[in-house]
């Protein structure tokens, strides 16, 4: 079982990723809350499966060990996290890896941007 240690956790900070969150969630409050929460589920798992997928695999246990949670905490309240427990994530973010020399984490969540923006197109046309 993995667990998460506070003490290994790393921000990155993501402006253009978090201009990017906050116009998908002023977008998805115009739809019904089960709407809403289908697609930011949909849209985290989709994050996550990019993630674990661009992990370099030596032993395999990097990979293996990405976690995610996702939440509604409150009435359209989301929150979702993403984890890895392994103790030198950090070095392969940040480019110890012949295989992932630029990072996982970092790489899909400024590509993920372009894909909120799709996404944001559809919700505009579809509402």
């Amino acid at each position: 079982m993995t667990t998460r240690n506070p003490n290994t956790r790393v921000a990155i900070a993501m402006g253009g990723f978090t201009r990017s969150m906050t116009e998908f969630f002023t977008a998805i409050a115009g739809l019904t809350k089960d709407n809403a929460w289908k697609k930011f589920q949909a849209f985290v798992l989709v994050t996550f499966n990019k993630i674990k997928n661009r992990t370099p695999v030596d032993t395999g246990m990097a990979k293996s060990s990405w976690r995610v949670e996702i939440n509604q905490v409150e009435e359209g309240y989301f929150t979702a996290e993403i984890w890895n427990g392994v103790h030198y994530i950090v070095y392969l973010e940040f480019g110890s890896s012949k295989q992932a020399p630029a990072g996982m984490l970092r790489i899909v969540l400024l590509k993920q941007s372009a894909v909120i923006r799709n996404i944001l197109k559809g919700l505009s046309r579809g509402r």
